[in-house]
This record gives C-alpha cells, sequence and structure tokens, in this order.
C-alpha cells in the first residue's frame, strides 16, 4: 500500500501539486486522466523518487521513502515513460542486462508477450520505429514482478492489437496484486482497465 499525505510539489514558484492525499491498494489500477501539463508525469516521478516533494509524504512498504532510492525500493517499483534512452542491443540482450536487478522478473511471461507483440527478438532496438521500441519496453514493465507499476501514456505508438494485447497484461498484473499507474490522455484505450480514477486537483 502506498499512502500520500498532504502531497506538494513546485517548479520555483508554479505549484504544480497541492497537498495531495489519496492511498494506492496492492491489487488495483490507477488512472491518470488529463492534457499535458497536469502535473501527471510529475506525480509518477514523484512516486518513483526522481523527484523529491516540497511539501508533504509518500510512504511505500519497502525502502524508506522513494527520494532516497534505496536499492529495495528500486526493486518495488517500475516506471514506465513516455520515451526512451537510446539502447543499442537487441531485446534478448535487454533482457541478459537489467533482468538479474529484479528478482521477481517473468522471463518467459517477456518473451512471449514479445511474440504476441511481433517483436523480433534479434533485432537491434536503436533500428526499431517508437511503436516496436515502446512495446519491448512494456513488456519488460509487465514482466518486472515489481509491486508497483507506474506507466507514463504507455499506449502511444501501439496497434489495435498491440492495445488489446496491453490491456490483457496489466489486468493480469493487477491480479497479482500489484498496483499499477497509468498516466494518460488516452482516455479510451485503457478506460475499460482503470479500477479508479485519481484527481490531481488542487
Amino acid at each position: 500500500m502506498v499512502e500520500i499525505d498532504n502531497l506538494s510539489f513546485r517548479y520555483g514558484r508554479r505549484e504544480v501539486l497541492s497537498q495531495l492525499s489519496l492511498t494506492l491498494e496492492p491489487g488495483k489500477i490507477y488512472g491518470l486522466f488529463g492534457e499535458n501539463g497536469t502535473g501527471k508525469t510529475t506525480f509518477l516521478s514523484l512516486l518513483c523518487g526522481l523527484k523529491k516533494p516540497s511539501g508533504g509524504s509518500i510512504r511505500v512498504p519497502v525502502g524508506g521513502t522513494p527520494w532516497q532510492r534505496s536499492p529495495e525500493f528500486l526493486e518495488w517499483v517500475y516506471f514506465l515513460p513516455d520515451d526512451f534512452s537510446v539502447y543499442s542491443g537487441t531485446p534478448v540482450r535487454f533482457e541478459k542486462d537489467f533482468a538479474p536487478f529484479r528478482k521477481g522478473f517473468d522471463k518467459e511471461g517477456y518473451y512471449r508477450l514479445l511474440e504476441r507483440f511481433g517483436i523480433d527478438i534479434h533485432q537491434r532496438m536503436d533500428r526499431m520505429s517508437y511503436g516496436q521500441l515502446k512495446k519491448v519496453h512494456i513488456a519488460f514493465a509487465l514482466c518486472s514482478g515489481a509491486g508497483l507499476l507506474l506507466m507514463d501514456e504507455p499506449t502511444n505508438g501501439l496497434d489495435v492489437p498491440s492495445k488489446a494485447a496491453f490491456c490483457e497484461t496489466v489486468k493480469r498484473f493487477s491480479l497479482g496484486q500489484g498496483t499499477v499507474v497509468i498516466a494518460t490522455h488516452q482516455v479510451q484505450d485503457v478506460a475499460d482497465l482503470i479500477d479508479q480514477t485519481l484527481s490531481l486537483a488542487h
């Protein structure tokens, strides 16, 4: 369970989040809907410890506070951004390089999902289209074994069959008692998936 109490964040003088309080429960899928600039990505960055709150607190079940970025916390959380850094290896090499850092990683599930997404696992990722690259990162995230999965605009760049596979796999992830937070302005892609909508309004 993640408990957020009076959370606030500012960029200089501009307040993005103000005294936000809510609880994220295991086994639930939460939706953050809204246009760019409404604080969705900032909220995800706070949850995974990439930013430190201006005020308030975030309590997580492992590894202290998120912004301390302890090894235990980093294994428990997974943040899937909308943009990715360049990686020149293949999806196979990606799994070999990064899966060892995640004790609960589902290797078989990763390759099954890549096959369903129609990904050539021997193609270099820096030569893939944005949509193909997105599918590889989604597959890894959903098989990461994380307790808290944070996803920023995950359906951008996906074709219709891949969106269906994505929704089905996210549902299975949450049934395993993982917590999922999806930030998106593509509401129609995930509307049937969401258990609860989160409001970031002041």
